[in-house]
């Protein structure tokens, strides 16, 4: 008996899918770089940063993490106690529909310092952050990949709930999902 796996998925891009996701990021929305960058409470009024000062703000593995805004991993050091913001995405839960496609639960975590949450027009920057990740994601393609949703009724853990992380620093983890094939 032989067996053929051609059909079945191989979820070749899911490493590749919290990246994409800050690349969507990264050239769709200004307001998610500012509130990053600046830690003043008036960073939605600050200059709009170019596209080689929003790459910089994206850690890719080398050098020490405090100088870094944006992260393809889910989790923060609980001693971490640096004043700034920061967005974590990852791949949080891949569950199989059936032999042929899969949902990945996505992870983006939103955090900031407590002592920079607060807007000079009254927002939480933290609430600003999920809204203008929300607001940009949800429903884009993602290259081939698969639909990025918030949508409950395509699975039941998406959600965004508030979280704290140490003493210091608070916000929102984020799930959304992608159906992979």
């Amino acid at each position: 008996m032989t067996f053929d796996n051609r059909n079945y998925n191989k979820l070749t891009q899911m490493p590749q899918m919290p990246y994409l996701m800050i690349s969507e990021i990264l050239t769709e929305n200004n307001n998610i770089w500012k509130l990053l960058q600046y830690n003043e409470a008036n960073a939605l009024d600050q200059a709009d940063l170019t596209s080689a000062q929003k790459r910089a703000l994206i850690f890719n593995g080398e050098g020490d993490e405090a100088e870094y805004r944006v992260f393809t991993n889910l989790f923060l050091d609980e001693s971490f106690n640096e004043v700034q913001s920061q967005i974590r995405v990852d791949v949080n839960e891949i569950r199989p529909d059936n032999y042929v496609y899969a949902q990945l639960n996505i992870g983006v975590m939103i955090l900031s310092h407590n002592s920079i949450m607060t807007l000079n027009n009254y927002e939480n920057r933290t609430t600003r952050l999920l809204h203008e990740i929300i607001k940009t994601l949800n429903g884009i393609e993602i290259n081939g990949i698969g639909k990025l949703v918030f949508d409950r009724d395509r699975h039941e853990s998406v959600l965004a709930k508030k979280i704290k992380i140490n003493n210091y620093f608070s916000g929102y983890i984020l799930y959304m999902n992608v159906i992979s094939a």
